[in-house]
């Protein structure tokens, strides 16, 4: 999960989340998404936000952040648990 943040998101971004003591959490949530056959790359660039990398950004932790837009699997009516 950490190429994918780095190769789809800006390197200083990149970097603070994946040193963020939250990063196993969102690497957990990616991986999650990637077992129930989801774009991840996709998802990863869909929640980064031009506004994150400008000088009055607000934005910390950027895992935490990322985790939130990312949000959760959602299985479909029946499916307990991701495809094998």
């Amino acid at each position: 999960m950490e190429a994918v943040v780095r190769d789809v998101l800006d390197a200083g971004i990149a970097g603070r989340i994946v040193n963020d003591e939250a990063w196993t959490h969102l690497a957990s949530r990616l991986a999650a998404h990637e077992a129930w056959g989801a774009a991840v790359r996709a998802q990863v660039s869909a929640a980064d936000r031009a506004e994150d990398t400008g000088s009055d950004s607000t934005v910390e932790p950027f895992a935490k952040i990322y985790h939130h837009r990312i949000g959760a699997t959602v299985a479909t009516t029946g499916e307990s648990a991701p495809p094998t």
